[in-house]
């Protein structure tokens, strides 16, 4: 049985979805799009599927050049976004000409360069970004070789610097594929962690914390990331 807190949220996502101006994955039409394809699997209701349809169409639709790179809102979660949903048979098509665009948005930012290391807005994001595109790619025919180099430098210094748990964490796992080819990525994992509204600076995210609810999905229906 579905709860109706959770009833509730969808409903209120499936109706006013549309009317959100942020495109990202924390607080926008991809983060949404995550949680009705996730919602409509679990509770059997395809009329949530094809909302969530329509809101990608609107994100393909809508994006452009003035999108941050960061993973809160940018081009960093929308692409995270459209790669969960392809991991997951949500999407298809060629999902390396899809993201092609974002791939090379993301590589114009010189990560040496990067001072913030944060999941959100920093460098964690980035990470998160290339570690889900390698894992769906894992002998890589999308970053070229010096970014990925770039990377490599980044990731050592974040273990250098003991930076928080969950990001040196992003850095072994990057260092591991790097120095070896092997690659452990979960993406479940990115969505604990932004579910626990701690990460946030404020509250704003409480009341329709969508990967809270997601997470909650994800329990349900057993889903396994392999």
């Amino acid at each position: 049985m579905i709860d109706n807190c959770l009833i509730e949220t969808a409903n209120h996502l499936a109706i006013n979805g549309c009317f959100w101006r942020n495109l990202g994955l924390c607080n926008g039409k991809i983060g949404i799009a995550i949680f009705l394809f996730h919602y409509s699997r679990y509770s059997t209701e395809d009329s949530y599927k094809y909302i969530a349809e329509n809101l990608i169409d609107d994100v393909y639709n809508e994006m452009h050049d003035m999108l941050t790179i960061d993973l809160e809102d940018g081009y960093c979660g929308i692409g995270w976004g459209l790669q969960h949903l392809y991991n997951y048979k949500f999407i298809c098509g060629d999902i390396n000409q899809i993201l092609l665009e974002i791939d090379e948005k993301i590589m114009e930012r010189d990560v040496v360069r990067i001072k913030d290391k944060g999941i959100l807005n920093g460098l964690g994001g980035i990470l998160h970004y290339v570690l889900i595109r390698l894992s769906n790619n894992i002998n890589n025919n999308i970053f070229d070789a010096d970014y990925l180099l770039r990377l490599s430098l980044s990731s050592e210094k974040i273990i250098d610097l003991k930076s928080e748990s969950e990001i040196i964490t992003l850095a072994q796992s990057y260092l591991s594929y790097y120095k070896s080819n092997k690659l452990n990525y979960y993406d479940k994992d990115l969505i604990n962690l932004l579910s626990d509204s701690r990460i946030y600076k404020n509250d704003e995210f409480k009341e329709l914390n969508w990967l809270g609810r997601n997470n909650k999905i994800m329990k349900n229906t057993k889903l396994v990331i392999l």
